[in-house]
């Protein structure tokens, strides 16, 4: 299992929820808004097995 923790630019947050919310592998994801100071943007957290 490996556990992802993703900074992404606020511009990209949904495409990359949409990429990780296709992927079969991926069993949980959460994403915490406006948590990166720096760079700016959202934290993106999951799981692929």
């Amino acid at each position: 299992m490996l556990q992802l923790r993703i900074y992404v630019p606020s511009a990209l947050a949904d495409p990359v929820l949409q990429a990780l919310d296709a992927d079969p592998g991926v069993s949980a994801l959460a994403i915490v808004r406006d948590a990166s100071i720096r760079p700016p943007g959202h934290l993106i957290m999951g799981l692929r097995t």
